[in-house]
Parts: structure tokens; C-alpha cells; sequence
């Protein structure tokens, strides 16, 4: 019975997240799926009292920055030499053909 349910329950969730990217796109579901994360664990403190030490602080405040970090290079305008060095291919114009009329 336990295997059912969780069976059960692991098609209901997998369904919702396909409702959320069909909705809302592929990067607003990974960002609801990393807030149930976060939550969880907020909720966990809270649920289950245990005293927070510098070393939760100072994660908290590095998985911050990270964030933080790879937020602004993402941002980060791209120029011709980092796609040429990567091996991306150079947008090429097309002449449109001339019409026969």
C-alpha cells in the first residue's frame, strides 16, 4: 500500500510540474522546484528546533553569493571572440532571391 501511494503521489507531482512548464515555461518550474527545496528546509528548522552555528550562516551566505554570481555572468553580454573561441557558428545574412513575376 505504501508503494502504491508513493507511486500515486509521484505521478501527481510529475504531472503538476508538466502543467507549470506548459504554463509558465521550463525555467519558472525550476525555480518553483528549487523554492520547495528551499522551503523544505527552512520548514525543517522550524519543525524540528536545532541551533544554527556559524557554518549554516556562512553556507547560506555562499550558496547567497553563488547565486548572486552566476546571476550577473549570465547577464553578461557575449562578445564575437568568446563565440568564435567556443567554437559557435557566425550568424551569416541571407540575400533573399530575386522573385520571378
Amino acid at each position: 500500500p505504501c508503494i502504491c501511494a508513493f507511486s500515486v503521489l509521484g505521478y501527481i507531482t510529475v504531472c503538476l510540474i508538466l502543467l507549470i512548464i506548459k504554463g509558465f515555461g521550463a525555467t519558472s518550474a525550476e525555480i518553483v522546484k528549487s523554492m520547495r527545496k528551499v522551503c523544505q528546509v527552512i520548514l525543517s528548522f522550524m519543525v524540528f528546533p536545532k541551533p544554527i552555528s556559524w557554518k549554516y550562516a556562512l553556507g547560506g551566505a555562499l550558496v547567497a553569493v553563488a547565486l548572486y554570481w552566476l546571476q550577473r555572468v549570465g547577464k553578461a553580454p557575449k562578445s564575437e571572440s568568446d563565440s568564435a573561441h567556443h567554437g559557435a557558428p557566425k550568424a551569416q545574412k541571407v540575400q533573399p532571391s530575386p522573385s520571378k513575376g
